[in-house]
């Protein structure tokens, strides 16, 4: 079994470090190098594995087994010799981001269980965010305004983080909030007067580099509620790519910030008025077009007909055609239209006392078929596709074959 040294934690703001390597060998099924001491810190406890490079090879991620040793995982072909010695460079933008992560996320846990009771179940730090399931299904508004005030003021005062060891006995005369995965040299973290709690992972050595710590969302897991947060760099980033939101809103509005949401819920009411409007206008035209059509073509007996190919109508023309025409007494109406697909949508509709029963069967089985046409319906509506565009003008004739047939008076 070889234990590589963890510098990480004697220096963990160092960024390059020699090292002699142990062995060259294989780790969850990538090319894993193990060196006498390392910078990289392991995935665990929620923070994930380091990344960088040893001698210009790229390092994706570092883990650690049961038996406590480290593996350097690569992608690429390592060519180096055992006893070789090696520069190591760590990814220090990927460190130093989850230590800002990690430090805000205990002092996140520790202030909520010593002003709300509330524990941490578990923690997960992302790439994105960080997030910590706690032991209630809920916490109010209020109690989130108050957390991420006090973190913050405890980021302001700029207390000193800092790890001891203690023995199990010691660690039981603490009674910190959570227990000790460990049994033997149990690591703490204190964040000043804020928060002690044991952990294996990397943190920031002053709470003011957290910069700010900031509230996202939440969702349901397990019966518990899980909190989504940003810290650190992540969280001045977001806050001035909001305030560029804010900014580009009211250059659009031409609104004074104060003024956004309500300028904005004036334009959304105008939208929903207009886009009423419209819709009326397009129910105009298409009632003016379908009446053209009906024109054109008279009626058979008692019914209006109207038989067209209706690919020059605009896509919203086209879908009101059936508020139109099923607000009509008598008529027999049959209409297809190109499809960007090289297929066609097809309609067939109809209602009044002197169509008898079976129409839309006579049309299927000698019309519709031409088209290859799918889809279906009940009366007095049928629609579908038609899988075959150039038998549409075939298909239209046919159809006025039969409305002649079987629509003339008796």
């Amino acid at each position: 079994m070889q234990h590589s040294k963890k510098i990480y934690y004697l220096m963990p703001y160092e960024q390059t470090l020699k090292a002699k390597v142990f062995s060259i060998t294989s780790y969850k099924n990538s090319s894993a190098i193990v060196l006498d001491q390392t910078l990289f810190y392991p995935e665990g406890g929620g923070q994930m594995g380091d990344r960088g490079f040893i001698e210009g090879l790229e390092i994706f991620d570092t883990q650690i087994d049961k038996e406590g040793s480290i593996y350097h995982l690569t992608k690429n072909r390592c060519d180096f010799k055992v006893g070789q010695e090696v520069t190591l460079k760590l990814d220090w933008q990927h460190r130093y981001d989850f230590m800002q992560q990690h430090s805000s996320q205990h002092l996140l846990s520790g202030t909520m269980h010593r002003l709300f009771g509330i524990g941490t179940v578990s923690v997960h730090l992302g790439h994105d965010d960080f997030s910590i399931e706690i032991d209630s299904q809920e916490i109010s508004e209020a109690q989130l305004e108050k957390l991420e005030e006090v973190v913050n003021y405890a980021v302001l005062a700029n207390e000193e983080i800092s790890s001891s060891f203690v023995t199990k006995t010691e660690f039981a005369k603490l009674n910190l909030r959570r227990e000790a995965k460990v049994d033997d040299d149990i690591r703490l973290i204190h964040i000043g007067s804020f928060d002690s709690i044991a952990c294996g992972g990397l943190h920031v050595q002053k709470t003011g580099e957290l910069r700010y710590i900031k509230y996202l969302r939440s969702e349901k897991i397990r019966g518990n509620l899980k909190l989504f947060w940003v810290g650190g760099n992540r969280a001045v980033s977001l806050i001035n790519s909001d305030r560029k939101i804010v900014d580009s809103l009211g250059t659009l509005l031409s609104s004074p910030k104060e003024k956004i949401v309500e300028n904005f819920q004036l334009l959304q009411r105008q939208l929903i008025d207009a886009r009423y409007h419209l819709n009326r206008k397009r129910l105009e035209v298409a009632t003016f077009r379908l009446n053209e059509e009906f024109n054109r073509r008279g009626q058979l007996g008692e019914i209006k007909t109207a038989i067209f190919d209706a690919s020059d109508w605009e896509e919203e023309d086209y879908k009101n055609l059936a508020e139109v025409f099923l607000k009509l007494d008598s008529f027999a109406l049959a209409v297809c239209r190109n499809q960007s697909d090289s297929k066609l949508v097809w309609m067939i509709a109809y209602k009044g006392s002197s169509i008898k029963k079976g129409f839309f069967d006579i049309i299927k089985e000698e019309a519709l078929c031409l088209i290859e046409a799918k889809g279906g319906g009940k009366e007095p509506l049928f629609q579908g596709i038609g899988n075959n565009r150039e038998n549409k003008e075939l298909f239209l004739q046919k159809v006025n074959e039969i409305f002649k047939r079987e629509l003339n008076e008796k």
